[in-house]
């Protein structure tokens, strides 16, 4: 498996809120760029997402995958790879910390192999780049809440 891609971001937002639209999935094609289509397929006995289906505009092409989710309370939401024809494999995870003085860091780990090849700088380029983004989005869109 390839080396996870890791990137943070501090906030005055509370993990409560943030958790909240992290698990909210249907809504990410309205925030998460690239994303075009989620399926909730199954929820766990807790309500929240237990396996989802995605689909996005990624490298150039139509991507779908199913995902597996698993949650420790409201600081970890975690995720891997069910189902997919374009990703080998594809882990990732928010996790949720109180910061001394008030807010939270998020720090969001995630890894891609996709099926076609890609050079692994420019996998990791693009990596970087989608958790960074993540991140700013998912602040943003916490804070509309």
């Amino acid at each position: 498996m390839p080396e996870a891609t890791k990137a943070e971001i501090v906030c005055d937002i509370d993990a409560e809120a943030l958790f909240e639209v992290v698990v909210d999935l249907a809504r990410y094609p309205e925030w998460v760029d690239g994303v075009e289509y989620v399926d909730v397929r199954e929820e766990g006995e807790d309500g929240l997402p237990a396996l989802a289906e995605f689909r996005l505009e990624s490298f150039g092409k139509t991507i779908s995958y199913v995902l597996a989710y698993e949650y420790e309370g409201i600081a970890r939401v975690a995720w891997s790879l069910v189902e997919s024809n374009d990703v080998k494999s594809l882990e990732g995870m928010y996790e949720f910390f109180d910061v001394d003085g008030g807010g939270t860091a998020v720090e969001y780990t995630l890894t891609v192999e996709p099926t076609f090849p890609v050079p692994k700088l420019l996998r990791r380029q693009v990596e970087k780049q989608i958790t960074n983004s993540a991140l700013r989005s998912l602040v943003k869109r916490a804070g509309q809440a």
